[in-house]
């Protein structure tokens, strides 16, 4: 028998994306275990919803591997991946979606850090309810029935403008409402377009107005209606780093009210259909 040198050892790539996209699902899954006493179920259609752990534990793959149940189960399914920090050639779109009706998106932040904002979970709602009318979008509109209450839901979330790539959601210090609004007191109307800056949120009634039309928006959700088609959104790579203090904490800030806008809307979409969820993976490591 040959001798088998350690070089000539296959041990998998370092990261669970590069490994699915490169070598395929199929090897990926018929290598996964998973223990008897973890409740996997408790993910897709329970109450959890986070994964949390150390750099190579595996929360990449855990999310993948849980892509690969709800295809087994149901091929028609959508899951849709939002990826922290990340960017994406054209290339790697194409890799990325080779495996069936898996929509990608990346969320950065501009320029600017954003220093001055520790309240994101409003900008979070704005991010998740951009996605959810893009991924109806992307699946041919089949994924919440086209009523008057989808209708009104999706005219609101489009007064908040987007960047023009919908796919690279980059948090920007300055946005713009689309939508004609009246001076609370002179009554006048103003520019069709008002402009809201996150690094200066007080006594600013553009950002009042950018919170009330979130609040809008969420109010129309409990009244629309779901298809059959099960639907899962999965956030990953969402990371800080202890180099610079305030950057640190803003994503310290941003990690948490991920959790929070995450838990409320899983609450929310829970009652339209029990394969309709946001699930999500996070680390903080001091270095």
């Amino acid at each position: 028998m040959a001798e088998i040198c350690i070089k000539n050892i296959y041990s998998g790539k370092p990261d669970a994306k590069d490994e699915i996209e490169f070598e395929g699902i199929d090897d990926f899954v018929n290598s996964y275990f998973i223990p008897d006493s973890f409740d996997i179920d408790s993910l897709l259609y329970g109450s959890n919803c986070f994964i949390t752990g150390y750099k190579g534990t595996g929360k990449t793959a855990l999310l993948y591997y849980l892509e690969y149940l709800i295809k087994s189960e149901a091929p028609h399914a959508c899951t849709s991946f939002i990826f922290f920090k990340d960017e994406f050639t054209e290339t790697k779109k194409q890799q990325y979606t080779g495996f069936s009706q898996r929509i990608i998106s990346s969320i950065t932040f501009g320029t600017d850090p954003l220093l001055d904002t520790t309240d994101f979970e409003y900008i979070w709602r704005w991010l998740f309810f951009k996605r959810i009318v893009s991924d109806n979008e992307d699946y041919c509109e089949n994924l919440f029935e086209n009523d008057e209450s989808w209708q009104k839901f999706k005219s609101i979330v489009d007064k908040i403008q987007a960047p023009t790539d919908r796919k690279k959601n980059v948090i920007l210090p300055k946005i713009k409402l689309a939508v004609p609004l009246k001076d609370p007191m002179s009554q006048t109307e103003v520019a069709p377009e008002l402009e809201v800056d996150f690094s200066n949120t007080q006594n600013s009634y553009s950002y009042t107005e950018f919170i009330s039309l979130l609040d809008e928006a969420e109010k129309q959700i409990p009244n629309l209606r779901r298809t059959e088609t099960p639907y899962y959104i999965f956030v990953d790579e969402l990371e800080a780093y202890y180099g610079d203090a305030d950057i640190f904490k803003r994503d310290l800030c941003f990690i948490r009210d991920l959790l929070f806008s995450v838990k409320r809307l899983n609450g929310i979409l829970c009652k339209l259909n029990n394969k309709t969820k946001i699930v999500c993976s996070a680390r903080v490591e001091i270095i």
